[in-house]
């Protein structure tokens, strides 16, 4: 049976706009489930906790320990939580076992002091009114000399730990 020219023009033009509208459509979708992929993935990448377990020692990789750190650092800073600067202080003291002479590890190991300072001050003072209605309390005093190693005074540090020794020699 043949066509009239007119009927298969027509055929061909609604064969044409049929694959038109399924490449569209196609596209359309495949671009909408692109943004929606994307978009998911970008919101859970940024609301990704920060894993509290800290990396081994076993990891020979100084680089990976320093970044988690950093990672923890920039988190502190928004939170203010205080385990984020142990956390990193912690993979830190990893990266330097490692490679000691790590600069980039050094200078964030200063970070941590710094952002911890006022806390340790802080800490400082309540042990010491401790401390002052209750002299003998080698506990205290282990805790001040721990707290003054942190700040880097040593001597002030060893006072405190000869101290915490003669109230309690078992330590």
């Amino acid at each position: 049976m043949i066509l009239p020219h007119n009927l298969r023009n027509i055929s061909r033009k609604l064969l044409n706009y049929h694959l038109w509208l399924r490449l569209t459509a196609t596209f359309t979708i495949f671009g909408f489930l692109t943004i929606v992929i994307t978009k998911s993935h970008y919101q859970t990448s940024l609301k990704q906790p920060i894993s509290t377990k800290p990396l081994t020692s076993k990891s020979v990789n100084t680089n990976s320990h320093v970044i988690y750190a950093s990672r923890l650092i920039n988190e502190f800073r928004k939170s203010q939580n205080p385990q984020n600067l142990n956390l990193a202080r912690e993979e830190l003291k990893i990266a330097l076992t490692v490679s000691p002479k790590n600069t980039y590890a050094l200078k964030q190991l200063l970070i941590v002091n710094k952002l911890e300072t006022p806390n340790i001050q802080k800490e400082i003072a309540k042990t010491q009114e401790i401390l002052k209605t209750r002299p003998d309390y080698s506990a205290a005093w282990l805790r001040l000399s721990i707290l003054y190693d942190q700040l880097g005074e040593k001597d002030l540090a060893k006072e405190a730990k000869d101290n915490a020794i003669k109230f309690n020699s078992n330590l």
